[in-house]
């Protein structure tokens, strides 16, 4: 998603600590641990009262965007994520509303409405920020098994 790629990963995974964000620690292990708080550049993970690594060799384990058009399962239940959010999706895969004042001054915003939905594809684990391009998360769907699950 082109119009959230200046979130940082910090903040992604601080936005998702109520949603219960799995992560890899690509230095120590492959196991999964879901991370529970960030201060400054270190990393907790549940039951850990000290910082368990480096938040640079922890990646988040997430859906891509391509994913919203299939189907997902979340708590246990099965569902086509786009057709529970308000917006619409483009054929470029943007979400949102998409703006353009010509020349260079286009991208996509967000109104105030759409902020739940936003949330949900956080809650859901959808990678809004643009983290598995640059190679700071892991797509979901390159993994054996999915963490969430």
């Amino acid at each position: 998603m082109e119009g959230a790629g200046r979130m940082t990963k910090q903040e992604f995974m601080a936005m998702s600590f109520p949603y219960e964000l799995k992560i890899i620690n690509c230095e120590v292990e492959t196991d999964f641990n879901t991370i529970t708080g960030i201060m400054g550049d270190a990393y907790y993970i549940s039951d850990s009262k000290y910082p368990y690594g480096d938040i640079v060799n922890c990646k988040p384990i997430l859906h891509s965007l391509s994913d919203l058009t299939k189907e997902i399962e979340h708590n246990g239940e099965k569902f086509v994520p786009y057709k529970r959010l308000q917006f619409d999706i483009d054929c470029d895969g943007q979400i949102g509303n998409r703006i353009d004042w010509g020349d260079s001054h286009s991208g996509i915003i967000f109104p105030t409405e759409f902020l739940g939905d936003i949330l949900k594809l956080i809650e859901w684990h959808f990678d809004i920020a643009g983290l598995i391009k640059k190679g700071e998360a892991i797509d979901i769907n390159t993994l054996k098994i999915n963490p969430y699950l």
